[in-house]
């Protein structure tokens, strides 16, 4: 029961803690599938930067549910917006450097 409790008063930070965890992780293994495998990182960086994106996609949702829900103090659901609104940051910080590995040459060199 006491972990239950627990995992729910960490609910509000889901979006926040779930989007930067997601962006960080794209801007490294992207960064560096692109450094260190010219060639060959752009398959990898595409399929990094789609899974990173839904983990801060799923984060911001569920976020956003506990806004939506009038069950929670408002201090609660202050944070869960933010999470809501860092989520849809972060989910663009993402998507641009996806679709630039499809602009960008693969290597100079």
């Amino acid at each position: 029961m006491r972990r239950a409790n627990a995992f729910m008063q960490l609910w509000p930070w889901a979006g926040l803690i779930g989007a930067a965890l997601g962006w960080a992780l794209d801007h490294q293994v992207g960064g560096d599938g692109i450094f260190f495998q010219c060639g060959r990182g752009m398959l990898w960086t595409t399929i990094v930067g789609v899974l990173c994106l839904l983990l801060t996609l799923a984060s911001g949702f569920a976020s956003f549910r506990l806004w939506r829900s009038g069950e929670e103090t408002a201090a609660r659901r202050f944070v869960a917006l933010l999470g809501v609104l860092f989520a849809l940051l972060l989910a663009v910080a993402i998507i641009l450097p996806t679709i630039a590995g499809f602009i960008m040459p693969e290597c100079l060199t």
